[in-house]
C-alpha cells in the first residue's frame, strides 16, 4: 500500500482540499522491470494505459446521467484480440453530482465527465542516464481542463480522496499497477514484444 500524506492544498471550486502525495502513482513497474529491454518496457506502458481507459469506460453511467464520452485514441497496435475488461470497484458518486452530470450531460460513469481526465494518460519515453531508454505511463503535464487542476493533483485527489471536498477514495492507478505485475510475473525475461501484449492483454 503506498503511503499517502497531505503535502499542500489546491483549490477546487469554491473550497480549499489537503493535496495528497501518493508516492510513486505514476511509477507503474518497480525498478526491477528496468532489466527488461527497451521494446519490453514499450510494450509493458502501452498495455498499461490501455487497461487503465479500458477499465475506467467499462463502469455503467449513474442514473439519470446517461451520456458518454468517447473513448480517446488507442494506440497503434498490433490486432490481437483483448479482453473483455472489468470496471474498477469504486465508491459510487453522490445523489448531487449525478443529478448536476445528468444536467450538464457530463458522462455519468465514475472517474469520467468530460473525458479530459482519460485523454491525458499517456505513454512516456525517458532516457535514465547509465540505464538507457526506458518506458512508462503517466499523465500530460497540463491543468485538466473543467477544473483548472494540474492532471496530476486530480489524479491523486481521485485516488487518494479528499475529505474536505467530500470525495471518497477512488482508487485506479493501484490496482492497474497490481494487475499489470501480477500478469509480469508469468512472463519470461526473453519474452518476445508480441507475446508480452498478448499477456497483458488479457488482464481484466
Amino acid at each position: 500500500m503506498a503511503r499517502v500524506t497531505a503535502t499542500r492544498h489546491v483549490q477546487v471550486g469554491g473550497r480549499r482540499v489537503p493535496l495528497k502525495a501518493i508516492k510513486g502513482i505514476m511509477q507503474m513497474l518497480p525498478r526491477v522491470v528496468m532489466e527488461a529491454t527497451a521494446n519490453q518496457l514499450r510494450v509493458a506502458a502501452e498495455e498499461t494505459r490501455e487497461l487503465i481507459i479500458d477499465k475506467i469506460l467499462a463502469g455503467q453511467p449513474a442514473a439519470p446521467a446517461r451520456s458518454v464520452v468517447g473513448r480517446p485514441r488507442r494506440i497503434s497496435r498490433s490486432p490481437i484480440p483483448s479482453a473483455e475488461r472489468k470496471s474498477f470497484t469504486l465508491a459510487p458518486l453522490s445523489a448531487k453530482w449525478v443529478v448536476e452530470k445528468a444536467a450538464r450531460r457530463l458522462d455519468g460513469r465514475t472517474l469520467v465527465a468530460t473525458g479530459d481526465y482519460i485523454r491525458g494518460i499517456e505513454v512516456r519515453k525517458a532516457t535514465i542516464p547509465g540505464a538507457g531508454v526506458a518506458w512508462g505511463v503517466g499523465l500530460e503535464s497540463r491543468n485538466h481542463e473543467p477544473s483548472g487542476l494540474p492532471l496530476i493533483a486530480l489524479a491523486r485527489i481521485l485516488e487518494a480522496g479528499s475529505a474536505a471536498a467530500k470525495i471518497p477514495p477512488r482508487p485506479h492507478w493501484r490496482p492497474t499497477r497490481r494487475i499489470v505485475l501480477r500478469k509480469l510475473k508469468l512472463a519470461v525475461p526473453n519474452i518476445r514484444a508480441a507475446a508480452l501484449r498478448q499477456l497483458l492483454r488479457e488482464a481484466s
